[in-house]
């Protein structure tokens, strides 16, 4: 029904603006209606995911990120929180699966790099860790004088 994804893409916008006033509460009850009333909108899985994890319900927010990236297997984000879910977790080796395919399908992704470099560390995999480190590094750098010196790239 039309009106239904009307109602779950309002529900996603008050869900966002939530989120972004950090009213994890309210964020929660809008995206939890946008996700009953359409289950196929992948960001909205993503933020109730996001709001999950940040209110440390690590399963749920595990689901949720599954959900986004069945929707959207492309979603580098995705990969990249669910990385961070499994990471809080202790699930450090499910954690690098999902920062190495977030890095996978957005290279200049410098969080993901950086979170892949820690949970290589943790692993004992330094040479990598060192690589995915340096990776984040550059980008950020990159990025930065990009900034500072908009015709200079």
């Amino acid at each position: 029904m039309a009106g239904e994804a009307d109602l779950a893409r309002r529900e996603l916008e008050l869900g966002r603006d939530a989120y972004a006033r950090k009213d994890l509460a309210a964020a929660e009850v809008h995206l939890a209606r946008a996700t009953a009333l359409k289950r196929d909108i992948a960001q909205a899985q993503h933020l109730l995911a996001n709001v999950y994890q940040d209110q440390g319900k690590l399963d749920r927010a595990i689901g949720c990120y599954r959900r986004a990236i069945r929707l959207a297997p492309g979603f580098a984000e995705a990969h990249n929180d669910l990385g961070t879910a499994y990471f809080a977790k202790g699930w450090q080796r499910e954690a690098a699966e999902c920062y190495a395919e977030a890095v996978r399908l957005d290279p200049q992704h410098d969080a993901a790099h950086a979170n892949l470099g820690e949970t290589l560390m943790k692993l004992g995999q330094y040479k990598e860790a060192r690589k995915s480190m340096r990776a984040a590094v550059q980008i950020r750098i990159l990025r930065f004088l990009r900034r500072l010196l908009p015709f200079a790239g």
